[in-house]
C-alpha cells in the first residue's frame, strides 16, 4: 500500500515537472514587441500571422527568437525590421513609414546632369593607342584601356595613372564608372570585370549571358544587370556569381531614389496602361506608385535636385513624383 502511494506521488511529481517544462518552453516561451509608427490602422505581418492595429502603439506577442516583422499601411511604403524576442520582455520598435508619392504634371522640365558620353579624348592622349574610354560623371577623370601595353589607366590633370593589367580583351569591351567613382565595371560578352581604382585591383566574373542593360546603385558597390526584362541580377565585387532578384523591369527605364533605397521603374503590362513602381532591394519587393491608362512614358529621369520625372511623348510634357 505504501509503495502504491509512493509510486503515485512520484507519478504526480513527474507529471507536474512535465507540465512545468511544457509551460516554460511553449506557452510561456514568449515575449512582446511594441511597435510605434505614429499612425493608426496599419498591419503587422510575420511569417505566421497578420495583426490589424487600429491604434498606435501596437503590441504583438511572439515566441522567443529573432523574427522578421513587416509594417504595412495603405499609401505608405512597407518597412521590414528584424526584432529579437526575449522571454517575458517587451521590445520597443519605432518605425517611420515613408509616404508613397503621387504623380503630378510639372510646369518645368527637369534639369539633368550633363552627359559625358560625347566628350572627346584629352589632347595629351593618342587615340590610336586607346581601344575604349569613358569619362566620369564630372568629366574630370578618363578611364581607358591602353592597347600598347594592355593596361587600364586613368587620365587626370594631364597625367596617366596605371590601375591594373587587362590582357586578351575581346572586341566590344566597354567601361562603366560607378557613381562613387571608386569602381569601374568592364563589360564584354558574358564577362564582367570589377576594377577598384583605389586599390588598383580587379576581379573577373563570368555571368553566363550578355547583359541587355545595367544600373549601378548610388553607393557604387553593386551593379544590376538585365538578362531580359523578366530577369535581373545583382553583382558586387565580393560575389562570385550573379544573385537573382524578384525585380522585373527594363533597367533602361529605371532610376534610383536620391537616398539610394528605392528603384523607380516602368511596367507596360496592358495596352495603354502604364504602371510606375518602386522596388526595395532590401525587402526584395515592389510597391505600385501609380497605374494609369493613356499615359505613355518614353523616359524616366532623376534631375539634379533628386526629383523623379516622367516624359509623356503624346502630350510632350513632364510629370514629377511629389511626396
Amino acid at each position: 500500500m505504501k509503495q502504491q502511494k509512493k509510486n503515485k506521488a512520484i507519478f504526480i511529481l513527474l507529471m507536474a515537472m512535465a507540465a512545468g517544462i511544457y509551460l516554460w518552453y511553449y506557452p510561456l516561451d514568449r515575449g512582446t514587441v511594441s511597435v510605434s509608427v505614429g499612425l493608426s490602422d496599419y498591419l503587422l505581418i510575420t511569417q505566421s500571422q497578420t495583426v490589424q492595429c487600429p491604434t498606435d502603439p501596437c503590441a504583438l506577442s511572439q515566441k522567443t527568437g529573432t523574427i522578421e516583422l513587416k509594417i504595412q499601411k495603405d499609401g505608405y511604403f512597407p518597412e521590414t525590421s528584424k526584432v529579437k524576442i526575449r522571454r517575458f520582455k517587451t521590445e520597443a520598435l519605432i518605425v517611420q513609414l515613408k509616404k508613397v508619392p503621387t504623380l503630378k504634371e510639372s510646369l518645368v522640365a527637369p534639369t539633368e546632369s550633363p552627359s559625358m558620353e560625347n566628350k572627346p579624348l584629352s589632347d595629351g592622349l593618342d587615340p590610336t593607342s586607346i581601344s575604349t574610354f569613358v569619362w566620369d560623371s564630372k568629366g574630370e577623370r578618363l578611364a581607358y584601356l591602353d592597347k600598347t601595353d594592355e593596361k587600364v589607366k586613368i587620365w587626370s590633370d594631364g597625367t596617366a595613372k596605371v590601375i591594373t593589367p587587362l590582357k586578351n580583351i575581346k572586341e566590344g569591351f566597354k567601361f562603366l564608372w560607378s557613381p562613387s567613382g571608386t569602381l569601374l565595371a568592364g563589360l564584354v560578352g558574358n564577362e564582367l570585370y570589377f576594377i577598384d581604382t583605389q586599390k588598383a585591383s580587379r576581379k573577373k566574373i563570368m555571368i553566363g549571358f550578355e547583359p541587355q542593360s545595367t544600373l549601378w546603385d548610388l553607393g557604387g558597390g553593386a551593379l544590376l544587370i538585365n538578362e531580359s526584362q523578366d530577369k535581373i541580377y545583382k553583382l558586387d565585387p565580393q560575389s562570385d556569381k550573379p544573385t537573382p532578384l524578384s525585380l522585373k523591369a527594363d533597367l533602361r527605364n529605371a532610376v534610383w531614389s536620391t537616398d539610394g533605397k528605392l528603384i523607380y521603374f516602368l511596367v507596360d503590362e496592358k495596352a495603354n496602361q502604364m504602371k510606375v513602381l518602386a522596388y526595395d532591394p532590401t525587402a526584395n519587393e515592389s510597391t505600385e506608385i501609380v497605374s494609369r491608362y493613356d499615359f505613355p512614358v518614353s523616359k524616366i529621369t532623376r534631375d539634379v535636385s533628386g526629383a523623379i520625372y516622367f516624359y509623356n511623348p503624346n502630350l510632350k510634357n513632364w510629370s514629377v513624383l511629389e511626396y
